[in-house]
């Protein structure tokens, strides 16, 4: 029985460890997607709290930094009313095509490609990822009538 409880108590404590390092997957529809996690986010956060239709859509924000860190920064900077979202802080590059489909981006309501904190090339991966959503959206755009409002934000 011990070896139960044990072996049981290690694979929650995996799961838990996963999902702080950004690699567990969740199914998601009509949520909120951020691509990147850089400094902007705090306000649009804050900003999107505040909208009524947003309060109750889930947030997902994929990242290629230390998940835990980012998840620590920008929870610690949203205001009271922003970090009652529920908001979903993933593991991943935003302009490989595999990712983008493990966070339903097909079933996304809001895209925002907002690129990484001291990212030297932000902009062309923003582009290009952008141009992945594209081709993903109007493949699923046959089976669904699913409209997602994507914003690109550049620094150049």
């Amino acid at each position: 029985m011990a070896l139960i409880i044990n072996a049981f108590g290690n694979i929650v404590d995996n799961r838990v460890e996963a999902y702080r390092k950004g690699l567990v997957r969740y199914r998601f529809r009509n949520h909120v997607v951020f691509l990147g996690s850089n400094e902007v986010i705090i306000g649009m956060l804050d900003h999107l709290a505040t909208v009524e239709k947003f309060r109750k859509k889930k947030f997902v924000v994929l990242t290629s930094s230390d998940c835990e860190s980012v998840r620590d920064n920008v929870t610690s900077h949203l205001s009271v009313e922003a970090r009652k979202l529920d908001i979903t802080f993933l593991y991943g590059e935003r302009n490989q095509e595999e990712t983008l489909y493990s966070i339903y981006i097909d079933k996304a309501s809001h895209i925002y490609i907002v690129g990484e904190d001291n990212e030297m090339e932000r902009d062309s991966v923003s582009v290009e990822s952008w141009n992945i959503i594209k081709n993903i959206r109007k493949k699923a755009s046959e089976t669904s009538d699913m409209v997602a409002k994507c914003y690109l934000v550049l620094d150049r």
